[in-house]
């Protein structure tokens, strides 16, 4: 487990959440992950290029 890992866990430990906030808060990490590779993918495109 890296040292992100343990932080994350110790603080789920002590300050209990409910699961709807548990489950809200992992769709959200996992969107803005999303949302960067998306800025990436139309960075990358042709027509999302900027003219020099």
């Amino acid at each position: 487990m890296t040292v992100v890992g343990k932080i994350v866990a110790d603080l789920m430990q002590r300050v209990p959440k409910k699961p709807i906030e548990v489950k809200a808060d992992l769709q959200n990490s996992t969107a803005s992950q999303d949302d960067c590779s998306w800025g990436g993918s139309i960075t990358n495109s042709p027509n999302g290029r900027r003219s020099p």
